[in-house]
């Protein structure tokens, strides 16, 4: 399963996705929200570089095209739902993109 991404039929219908649709700049940081899991999926769930390099929000503005603090909006707001976690060396791994069996069957791949 490396280097994919599982999309559920009902992504827009997702709580994070309606939570973040409530923020302000909601098409945005909902796109924004999108392209960091493709990010992270190339990297197991990561936003890094590689294995030891973990993105900068300056970074991941940039590989996103939007502002630093739409980044860092959208990661606390997903730090908040405890959707990723955080560690020391800067690395984020986005929990959001783990699913249980039972959703496996709502997802397209």
């Amino acid at each position: 399963m490396d280097n994919e991404l599982s999309i559920y039929k009902d992504l827009f219908n997702l709580k994070e996705i309606i939570l973040l649709e409530s923020l302000s700049y909601t098409k945005e940081k909902a796109y924004t929200y999108i392209m960091l899991l493709f990010i992270a999926s190339e990297q197991n769930g990561f936003l890094q570089y590689n294995d030891k390099i973990p993105y900068s929000v300056e970074d991941l503005s940039k590989i996103c095209r939007c502002s630093i603090k739409n980044i860092q909006d959208i990661l606390n707001h997903l730090d908040d739902m405890d959707l990723i976690d955080r560690f020391d060396d800067g690395s984020i791994f986005m929990s959001c993109l783990l699913y249980t069996s039972d959703a496996a069957d709502d997802r397209i791949s």
